[in-house]
């Protein structure tokens, strides 16, 4: 394994998802997780960063990798200058949450908060049927 890896985390109405590669382009472990709104929203982002320390300590074989950045998505409303989740209505209670402040503080790496449906669609012309396409539809759908 890599000594450093990317991280994404999917935070959703439903279900949170957490990826960790070798590069953005790579998944070796991947980890859903019910999203709990019966918990304080501070709570259960702390469980989100355990559960990504934890799935980097299982890859890591003789030594843990260490992360290079981080990748947050999530459906908006967002503030993406200020790296803020600001209310959305599949996420009661995540009311102007620094999360990107908060994921640099644990982890002291970059993050990059984008909208769930724009980072799919760039990945998939980045990386996926999209490829080579000089336009490109793509269609997302989702609790939120």
């Amino acid at each position: 394994m890599a000594e450093t890896v990317f991280a994404g985390i999917d935070i959703g109405g439903t279900k949170c998802a957490i990826t960790i590669g070798p590069d953005p382009q790579t998944v070796v472990k991947k980890k859903i997780i019910p999203t709990n709104h019966d918990v304080p929203v501070d709570v259960f982002i702390e469980h989100l960063m355990e559960e990504t320390e934890q799935l980097i300590a299982l890859i890591g074989g003789d030594g843990t990798p260490s992360i290079q950045r981080i990748g947050v998505v999530c459906g908006g409303p967002l503030d993406l200058k200020r790296g803020r989740i600001c209310s959305p209505p599949n996420l009661p209670g995540w009311d102007d949450v620094e999360i990107v402040r908060i994921l640099e503080s644990r982890f002291n790496v970059p993050v990059l908060l984008r909208n769930d449906a724009d980072a799919s669609a760039v990945a998939e012309w980045s990386f996926g049927a999209g490829v080579g396409c000089a336009t490109m539809v793509f269609l997302t759908f989702g609790t939120g």
